[in-house]
């Protein structure tokens, strides 16, 4: 009873997050982005990203800086990368600042997700917490990025992406929260019960 009790929870658990796992869209697209995109590592490992999509005509690559130090691994490219595709972009300590990069290569320009380091200090970057279920990809961090000089036509779709920090997990949505806390209850009290039939047979 208790493994079927645990079983239902996660199962249903599992469910609300599927359903509530949609890719993020650049809404306010035309207007350019306000979003600071400011990163602060949450533990210390590698730092994962899984491909989201592209609507480019350039070709592109992502890579990543920590503290300011830009790496040497450049991945995901974007004409070749199957959405849900992951890479490992490098190691980071916890209360690391990490920033990243969009190497394009028709123009043989890097874009970051720091608004002040491009040109004429343009954000080329948007990201929005995402909660996870899309081709595999799990809850994280998701990243839109345009890649055309003077910010172009403003969508942030051109190299898309999401990345989770090391050993963070998933983060349940209040609705979920709820399932969980039922499931739970179903454990507690089928465990209750059992201890009871053990006392009534001991006695």
């Amino acid at each position: 009873m208790l493994k079927k009790s645990l079983a239902a929870a996660v199962a249903a658990v599992s469910l609300a997050s599927a359903a509530h796992a949609v890719l993020p869209v650049y809404s306010p697209k035309g207007t350019p982005s306000a979003t600071p995109n400011v990163f602060v590592s949450t533990g210390a490992g590698d730092v994962t990203a899984w491909f989201a999509g592209f609507d480019a005509g350039y070709s592109s690559t992502i890579g990543m800086a920590v503290n300011g130090v830009l790496g040497s691994t450049f991945c995901l490219p974007n004409k070749t990368t199957a959405v849900g595709t992951s890479c490992t972009l490098g190691t980071v300590a916890d209360g690391d600042i990490i920033e990243f990069v969009l190497r394009v290569q028709n123009t043989r320009t890097d874009y970051w997700t720091t608004a002040a380091k491009n040109p004429g200090g343009l954000n080329h970057a948007w990201s929005t917490p995402y909660a996870g279920g899309d081709f595999g990809i799990p809850a994280g961090v998701f990243v839109g990025f345009e890649d055309l000089p003077r910010l172009g036509d403003k969508d942030y779709n051109d190299h898309r992406f999401v990345f989770a920090f090391p050993g963070s997990g998933v983060v349940p949505e209040p609705a979920t929260w709820a399932m969980l806390i039922a499931g739970f209850g179903l454990v507690g009290a089928a465990m209750r019960r059992r201890r009871t039939d053990v006392a009534t047979v001991s006695a």
